[in-house]
């Protein structure tokens, strides 16, 4: 049996700690390194929270040494903190106020430690991370595994991650209402017309897409209950916890990562527009040219009213090319009377909108598609109408390196065939018989050829390029991998509910992570510090780490 002693020092020298109470066994009965590795982590969960307990009582003598005369000493409070690396008991000093014997203090209260319970912020910290990865039972399951105890339940867990939320969430209206309502910010001029094709122009691109995930049953009935219902539209809308997800594109040339701030019920604090515009002015508010913003968005209404909101005028808006790929394919699975004719129809359509042709696809819906349901028809033909203005030549802009919004590869996989896959299929339907997919072939062949490798080309690779200085992204689907990143790996699983405010606090919590935040937040100090080291030696952090 091999014992460790365990003496501390301060600066001076002088031990501080009574070494005989701080002597452990390590039990080596097994041999080689897994008997070695096991008693090591025996002793390190018996040691740390001990050794922590020992430091804390030490702090709280200094303090009681030099505390003011107006407090005087009122008994201990027996309390078990909770850390990472294990709980530990400690006796909370208790103190009166000398002009009020029933104001009562602790120890712990005045020095601002612990103020949500007797939970330390490194467990937080480590439990919220890993809540944005796990799921609540597991988080509880890891912290157990990793600190030798059992601390939190799933439960606190997701209070935690509320907390949090809530904190951040009013950090961030404060930080927005600071610069709308200083009159000497503004945003800057905003240009109405932007050439999207020009390689030279500079642009600022704003991304938005919305998400949802089925909402929590406030009476919890079964699924097998509830799928014997009929549901409205609006009902299946109010069935689910929708939050939009905005990014904005930044000097720098990278991404910040924008969402909803909430109240305790999981509703907006202020806006949406005011957080996104309040950023744009600072990013952008200095600048004495104009600003090509440029958005990239889906046909939703309520994302068109977010950005009249933001800029106050019309801004250019590009329909982004995997929704409306994905819109196409959705109307023709409802209006292709068979599988070869909606192959068919769907290479005419992804061809001719690729290139902007917009007229070319009307006339094609309205002469040439005899459809199974001419209701759904209409609907693709307003659709494409509605967004005829926003529907560019997605191919000119591509080769000139900008954002056309195309599927990354995960989206590829996890959604519907990929316009590649339409092409591809394709290829093997007989369209001799219609005349006009016969006109088109033999101009568009050679174009198809270099299109899908083009197109498959930003499918599997996350690349950019730079035109003359100018860096773009080319066609990543930036905004669909926010969504997923942000809500849908965490949020979007079978049996999967969530209440408002618990959706919406886990997406808050991810954005500050992915905004590369997650340190200020829990220990600003630390980030201070590694911003300073950065700062002074720029080669030494690439890029700040996450905490783990």
């Amino acid at each position: 049996m091999r014992t460790v002693t365990i003496t501390v020092t301060d600066e001076f020298g002088n031990v501080t700690n009574d070494p005989q109470k701080h002597t452990y066994q390590l039990d080596l009965e097994t041999k080689g390194f897994n008997g070695i590795e096991e008693a090591v982590i025996k002793f390190k969960n018996q040691m740390l929270p001990e050794l922590q307990g020992q430091l804390l009582e030490e702090e709280q003598e200094e303090f009681i040494k030099k505390k003011p005369s107006s407090l005087r000493c009122n008994g201990k409070a027996p309390i078990t903190i909770k850390t990472l690396n294990g709980p530990f008991p400690f006796n909370n000093q208790r103190f009166l106020e000398d002009n009020c014997d029933q104001t009562s203090h602790t120890y712990l209260d005045l020095t601002n430690q612990f103020e949500n319970g007797n939970v330390s912020e490194g467990l937080k910290e480590f439990s919220t991370y890993y809540a944005n990865r796990l799921s609540y039972k597991e988080v509880e399951e890891l912290v157990e595994r990793t600190s030798g105890k059992k601390q939190l339940s799933d439960q606190s867990v997701q209070n935690t991650v509320v907390d949090k939320a809530l904190e951040v969430s009013k950090q961030v209206e404060s930080e927005a209402k600071k610069v709308l309502d200083d009159d000497s910010l503004e945003l800057p001029e905003i240009n109405e017309e932007v050439d999207v094709y020009n390689a030279d122009t500079k642009e600022v691109l704003i991304l938005v897409d919305g998400i949802g995930v089925k909402k929590q049953s406030e009476s919890r009935v079964s699924s097998k209950t509830a799928s014997l219902d009929t549901e409205s539209d609006s009902e299946k809308a109010r069935s689910r916890v929708n939050s939009n997800i905005v990014l904005l594109e930044k000097k720098a040339g990278d991404f910040e990562y924008i969402t909803s701030a909430i109240d305790n019920e999981g509703e907006e604090l202020l806006p949406l527009s005011d957080i996104v515009k309040s950023k744009v002015i600072k990013e952008y508010g200095n600048d004495e040219e104009p600003v090509n913003v440029v958005a990239i968005s889906d046909g939703a209404k309520d994302i068109r009213s977010l950005l009249m909101n933001v800029f106050g005028i019309v801004i250019v808006i590009i329909l982004d090319w995997y929704h409306l790929c994905k819109k196409v394919r959705e109307f023709m699975s409802m209006i292709a009377r068979n599988k070869p004719e909606k192959a068919e129809h769907i290479e005419f359509l992804l061809y001719h909108l690729w290139h902007g042709k917009t007229q070319e696809v009307l006339d094609y819906l309205n002469t040439k598609v005899k459809a199974k349901n001419k209701e759904k028809l209409q609907g693709l033909i307003g659709y494409i109408e509605k967004h005829q203005e926003e529907i560019i030549d997605y191919d000119r802009r591509k080769k000139a390196g900008k954002e056309v919004g195309l599927e990354s590869e995960e989206d590829a996989d996890n959604q519907s065939p990929s316009i590649v896959q339409a092409f591809k299929k394709a290829d093997s339907v007989e369209n001799a018989s219609d005349n006009a997919v016969k006109r088109c072939q033999k101009d568009k062949e050679a174009s198809l050829n270099q299109e899908r490798q083009d197109i498959d080309s930003d499918v599997h690779n996350q690349s950019s390029c730079s035109v003359q200085g100018v860096k773009k992204v080319v066609g990543s689907g930036r905004v669909e991998k926010a969504c997923d990143s942000v809500i849908g790996k965490r949020q979007k699983h079978k049996a999967m509910s969530w209440s408002t405010v618990g959706s919406r606090s886990l997406a808050i919590l991810k954005v500050v992570e992915l905004n590369h935040r997650w340190l200020n937040i829990w220990f600003p100090p630390i980030a201070a510090n590694d911003l300073q080291r950065a700062a002074n030696d720029p080669c030494e952090f690439s890029e700040l780490e996450l905490a783990a």
